[in-house]
């Protein structure tokens, strides 16, 4: 059986995804605008990988997760300029990187915000103005 794609997203089959186990993983894609068949989802195991997609613009299709995450990885998105979809989960246990990610300007998003102030591990780099160091962050956090 083959999947649609929807409005340059990911395969349309994903619509009714709620839950992943463990790691989730989106990278590589080619020619991906957005992640809008994720609307469904709501919990993810482990890991947050969002790693070398040229086209994708903004991370809405996490806007349903809510539970704490070991790890969250946002690198080398080259269209990206949104990550408000991941602002509702609740925490990042390790690590939360965001970097390479030449058009994001805004990373002062819920997620991030409360990391900072737990004084937990964030890397950030590489990307525009606004979203380049943890001070750059604050200074639009709440």
């Amino acid at each position: 059986r083959s999947s649609r794609r929807h409005s340059n997203g990911v395969r349309a089959g994903f619509t009714l995804l709620e839950s992943v186990g463990l790691n989730f993983i989106i990278s590589d894609t080619v020619g991906v605008t957005n992640l809008d068949n994720f609307q469904s989802l709501q919990f993810l195991g482990s890991q947050l990988l969002i790693i070398n997609n040229d086209a994708l613009t903004n991370l809405d299709g996490f806007s349903g997760v809510t539970n704490e995450l070991r790890d969250v990885l946002i690198d080398d998105n080259s269209s990206l300029v949104n990550i408000g979809g991941i602002a509702n989960i609740s925490s990042v246990v390790n690590t939360l990187t965001i970097s390479d990610s030449p058009m994001l300007s805004n990373c002062s998003v819920d997620l991030v915000c409360n990391h900072i102030a737990q004084d937990k591990n964030l890397i950030v780099g590489r990307n525009l103005d606004g979203c380049n160091s943890e001070a750059e962050i604050q200074l639009n956090c709440f």
